[in-house]
């Protein structure tokens, strides 16, 4: 896993360091840490990425979700998910859970780890 080019999207900052310090523990390769999904979007526009750890809300007009699948779209990226809400309290908010692994939060290593295993 190390080496891999990681884009963490998260607007909450507290939640966006412990995420970047669990990644550089497990690969150490956090490419940017952004804060909008339209963000998301610019930097995987930028520079390659090999995986993409999206917040469902994010800052902006877009949603987390809908960044997910533009950038698997049109960069073939594979993005996981990651949110405070559970699949079903979002189905209950109304969004379509797309076809995304997704971990909650906080986070844990030990899932976080297993996560980038299986799509790295």
């Amino acid at each position: 896993m190390s080496g891999r080019r990681i884009l963490i999207a998260e607007d909450e900052a507290i939640a966006a360091m412990a995420t970047q310090q669990m990644i550089e523990d497990l690969t150490g390769a956090v490419t940017e840490v952004v804060d909008s999904a339209e963000a998301a979007l610019e930097s995987c526009g930028r520079a390659p990425v090999d995986l993409v750890l999206m917040d469902v809300r994010l800052k902006g007009e877009m949603t987390g979700l809908d960044a997910a699948g533009l950038i698997h779209e049109r960069f073939a990226v594979p993005v996981v998910l990651v949110t405070a809400y559970s699949a079903r309290d979002l189905s209950r908010l109304g969004e379509a859970l797309p076809p995304f692994p997704f971990l909650t939060k906080p986070l844990v290593e030990d899932e976080l780890e297993a996560a980038l295993r299986e799509l790295l």
